[in-house]
């Protein structure tokens, strides 16, 4: 949503300077996907950074379930033993 509403501004913008303008250069700088690319180019290494961070907090989350429930079965045995 935010990029298509960025991308919309830019569009405006563009044909507001580029009026009188009729070339390939014009058309892709009138063009909505245009913006929309760069947005995301320029917003990726926060995606990327954001999504190991997330990464790295599921890792551990994963850790420690693994070994409460390693303990839990072994607490299990222990009790019925």
């Amino acid at each position: 949503m935010y990029a298509l509403l960025f991308s919309k501004i830019c569009v405006s913008f563009a044909h507001s300077a580029l009026a009188n303008r009729q070339d390939a250069f014009s058309a892709l700088l009138t063009a909505k996907a245009f913006y929309i690319v760069i947005l995301y180019v320029i917003m990726l290494p926060n995606i990327v950074k954001k999504n190991i961070k997330e990464l790295k907090f599921t890792s551990v989350l994963l850790f420690f379930v693994v070994i409460s429930m390693l303990s839990i079965f072994i607490g299990k045995s222990v009790m019925q033993s």
